[in-house]
C-alpha cells in the first residue's frame, strides 16, 4: 500500500513526533534534504519519520564539536564536521547525521 503525501504533510508528521523536538525550520530542512537526495538519485525514497529521528540531531557547532572531537584542535569546526557526516546549516543551529 502506498500513500502519497506532500512536503507540508511530511513536515507536520515530523513536528508531531512525540519523541523528537524538531522546530518547523529543522523539519523543513530535513524534508528538503531528502527531496534533494531523491532528485539527485532520480529514484523515489520512502518517507520514514522514525529513521529520520534516529539518524539526525540538532545542536550548535560548538556542542557537536565538543561531543565528538573532545580536545582535538581545529581551525574550522564546521568543515571538520562536514568531512565526518552530513550537515544541514540553519540560521541558529545545525542538523547533522549522527556518527
Amino acid at each position: 500500500m502506498i500513500l502519497d503525501i506532500n512536503t507540508n504533510e511530511m513536515i507536520n508528521i515530523l513536528m508531531q513526533d512525540e519523541y523528537a523536538s524538531w522546530t518547523r525550520e529543522e523539519a523543513g530542512a530535513l524534508i528538503g534534504y531528502y527531496e534533494d537526495l531523491e532528485d539527485q538519485m532520480n529514484e523515489p525514497l520512502h518517507f520514514d519519520s522514525v529513521a529520520i529521528r534516529c539518524d539526525w540531531t540538532s545542536g550548535t557547532i560548538n556542542e557537536v564539536f565538543a561531543e565528538y572531537a573532545g580536545d582535538e584542535d581545529c581551525d574550522n569546526k564546521l568543515e571538520w564536521l562536514q568531512e565526518s557526516t552530513q550537515v544541514i546549516e540553519l540560521a541558529d543551529s545545525i542538523l547533522y547525521m549522527q556518527f
